[in-house]
């Protein structure tokens, strides 16, 4: 995602002044488009989901039309989802409805910012209408005058099974507008087969500050009635220490059964849910102690009772904290 990009003058971004001189002026002096209408799309698990996130943001497009007129607080959006029909997906099964539930994505999603959180309980942006048919999703939406205050809206897409798919397929769906006011964009999204991948650790980075770490054990496709981890920890012997406890964060897909760290091993004991083809840990390892900064540390994992041989683990850095400006 692109981080937006401001020039600091005066203690106030040239965004914000420019934006409070000219957010008044009348729309015949404004330049179109002066909404923009962002999709990001939550990523699909194969034979885990059967629904998709989808999240719609109005901003503000254009730096002089931050109050728009009457006429142009209405929109209309038209997101093109059949790009689903290649991953076996039957598009006369889907269906789509709001909702104020976001499905957070895992911790080392680099949309993990955005998606925290719940929406808005009495959102000011109104879904007037949505409709499907054929594999394309039709929306009007109300925003208040002041776009820059407009909250974001949520939707289901449901009913869908993807069953052709590589181990991780990077995808994204058509957004067009037929307001000339409206400016659409969308983001990508990854449909991914955790057949296909093996079990991967994905430590959080930390800070020189940090007193805890979180680590994510992702693509888990257990084949036994229990999965045993371990995490070798000693990499960060010459760094600090990690005295614990473990402490459960997230599961998906079964039950955790016991959490521990003994020296620098950690260790974990999974119940997969019998229904489930795929499973994933998320812990926080408390009584962390930095004593220096690090670039590419690895940890060492074993994984037993899974259907792969091999496991993978990402790298982490320790930072130093940033100073203040």
């Amino acid at each position: 995602m692109k981080r937006r990009e401001y020039i600091i003058l005066g203690g106030a971004s040239v965004s914000a002044a420019v934006s409070g001189c000219l957010g008044s002026l009348g729309p015949g002096r404004r330049d179109k488009p002066w909404v923009t209408l962002s999709l990001f799309s939550s990523d699909i698990i194969r034979k885990f989901h059967s629904e998709q996130y989808l999240e719609i943001h109005p901003s503000q497009a254009n730096v002089e039309g931050r109050n728009l007129p009457p006429e142009n607080q209405e929109h209309h959006i038209s997101v093109d989802v059949t790009v689903l029909a290649q991953y076996g997906v039957d598009l006369e099964n889907l269906s789509v409805e709001p909702t104020q539930e976001r499905e957070r994505p895992p911790d080392y999603s680099p949309e993990v910012t955005r998606w925290t959180g719940r929406l808005p309980e009495e959102p000011n942006t109104d879904i007037d209408t949505v409709e499907m048919a054929d594999g394309m999703i039709d929306l009007v939406l109300t925003t208040p005058e002041n776009i820059t205050q407009a909250d974001p809206i949520g939707l289901n897409l449901t009913g869908f099974d993807c069953i052709d798919v590589e181990a991780m397929t990077t995808a994204s769906y058509d957004v067009q507008s037929s307001d000339d006011h409206v400016n659409p964009s969308q983001h990508e999204f990854q449909v991914f087969d955790p057949q296909q991948l093996p079990p991967t650790l994905y430590p959080r980075g930390m800070m020189e500050n940090s007193d805890t770490q979180v680590l994510t054990i992702d693509w888990l496709v257990p084949e036994t009635e229990e999965v045993v981890m371990e995490i070798d920890t000693s990499t960060m012997d010459e760094y600090g220490t990690i005295r614990g406890p473990v402490i459960e964060e997230k599961v998906r897909g079964g039950v955790l059964k016991t959490a521990t760290i003994n020296g620098s091993t950690v260790s974990m004991r999974l119940l997969p849910d019998s229904d489930s083809d795929f499973a994933s840990v998320q812990v926080r390892l408390n009584g962390v102690e930095i004593r220096n900064t690090a670039e590419g540390l690895l940890y060492q994992m074993t994984v037993e009772g899974d259907t792969h041989e091999t496991v993978e683990t990402k790298p982490f850095d320790i930072e130093t904290e940033p100073t203040p400006e």
